[in-house]
């Protein structure tokens, strides 16, 4: 059975996430980071790409962006408070280890961000499900970025390889 190895470049995270926080463009760093994956993986596996999450989401703009905002505006309710609270506290401590003391902007930050990391992944699993057969998620807390991504899409086979 023939099959191919879809690594997807998460290069709309950051603007969708950060916006009007980024103190620079991430394109360059992503380009960057690409151009040196090919050579270095695909070389012994032809059935193995490498492709930009831009390129995957283009074809399904209208929908993504209705349901972003559809789970921005509503994330308590679709994954509970304590799990958005979970999130922003992660924000806020990251932000403390990087020499930035809690205070009223990062806890916006971290607010908003979280909402939208939120809103990014669940609006992604609908296109995931349309695309692929199955999303093999490798990541040392893989059930909570999975929960996120199956949330619009309930049936989206996941498929979690991470020992723990």
């Amino acid at each position: 059975m023939a099959f191919t190895w879809d690594f997807l470049i998460a290069d709309t995270d950051p603007y969708e996430i950060y916006q009007e926080w980024l103190r620079e463009d991430p394109g360059e760093k992503i380009v960057q980071f690409t151009s040196q994956l090919p050579p270095k993986l695909s070389r012994p596996f032809p059935q193995v790409k490498f492709r930009r999450w831009s390129e995957i989401q283009e074809k399904y703009q209208v929908e993504y962006q209705g349901n972003f905002q559809r789970v921005y505006e509503s994330a308590e309710k679709l994954v509970g408070p304590e799990y958005v609270e979970r999130s922003v506290y992660r924000r806020v401590k990251y932000f403390g280890q990087k020499g930035l003391p809690e205070s009223s902007e990062t806890t916006l930050v971290s607010q908003v961000t979280a909402r939208r990391n939120i809103a990014l992944y669940a609006a992604q699993g609908p296109i995931l499900e349309d695309e692929y057969d199955c999303l093999v998620i490798a990541d040392p807390d893989p059930l909570r970025l999975g929960k996120i991504q199956s949330l619009l899409s309930p049936n989206l086979l996941i498929w979690y390889p991470y020992p723990g």
